[in-house]
């Protein structure tokens, strides 16, 4: 006869990834809540991802690649790593350059450059480390892929997602509890300033990530498992490698 089973875990995430797995959807409904989510999210958010291709018509970014800034131990000239510490073939170098002084040193003795403002949702000043993007990836109007250095309206949008407020909610929690730190295991600079689980994310991806959560919290239980599918790629674990199979590279025992 029929046979149910209980699934029980201590972990509340284990016991919803089991319940998720071995639950069957209705695939009519869920397609059509699909297809009625994407339209959402191209209406809100779509401004976000889309840039100039070469003849003028809008592309639409697939990802940005942002490179970490350092400063160079002998005059202090900014060094952006993917310009000076990558060479044409995508390979990391062995010494980065400087672009000012011509000084060459190892990646491990640069300081990184930092950068300081003022955190809304911590209603107080916070220092990280300096990123800036480098490199657009996106299709143009017939799904060919582009590649292109951001250009200055790019530069704008992402300054103007930065300045906006974030209407819908998302979890600012500190990681590990207030007081916390990280603990030895840890690569030194990458946790500079990342303090709560806002930081994780560039303002881009927390905005989108946000307004898609509020979307599907009255939904079916299956909508938060694609959701917690997809969190980890969009955020700041997400790593690039040039001729790789880039996106879902996830930069393990970092952050």
């Amino acid at each position: 006869g029929k046979r149910n089973c209980i699934c029980g875990d201590l972990s509340p995430l284990a016991s919803f990834i089991a319940y998720n797995y071995t639950n069957s959807i209705d695939a009519k409904r869920f397609d059509k809540e699909y297809r009625e989510i994407v339209q959402d999210l191209e209406k809100t958010c779509g401004w976000m991802y889309q840039t100039k291709h070469t003849d003028g018509s809008i592309g639409t970014i697939s990802f940005v690649v942002w490179s970490e800034v350092f400063v160079c131990p002998n005059c202090g000239e900014e060094i952006v790593f993917f310009k000076e510490g990558v060479d044409e073939n995508g390979d990391v170098t062995k010494t980065i350059k400087c672009p000012r002084c011509g000084s060459e040193n190892v990646k491990k003795d640069l300081n990184r450059s930092q950068d300081t403002h003022f955190d809304k949702d911590l209603q107080g000043i916070i220092t990280q480390s300096k990123y800036i993007p480098v490199l657009i990836v996106y299709t143009d109007k017939f799904g060919k892929e582009h590649s292109k250095e951001p250009d200055r309206e790019d530069l704008a949008i992402i300054n103007k997602i930065f300045s906006e407020d974030i209407d819908t909610w998302y979890p600012t929690d500190a990681m590990m509890g207030i007081g916390a730190k990280w603990g030895d295991s840890w690569r030194a600079g990458y946790h500079n300033g990342i303090t709560n689980v806002h930081h994780f994310y560039l303002k881009r991806s927390l905005r989108t990530l946000s307004y898609l959560y509020d979307r599907i919290a009255q939904l079916q239980p299956e909508w938060k498992a694609v959701f917690l599918s997809i969190i980890t790629a969009l955020s700041k674990q997400q790593r690039y490698r040039a001729n790789s199979g880039f996106p879902n590279m996830i930069l393990s025992g970092t952050l």
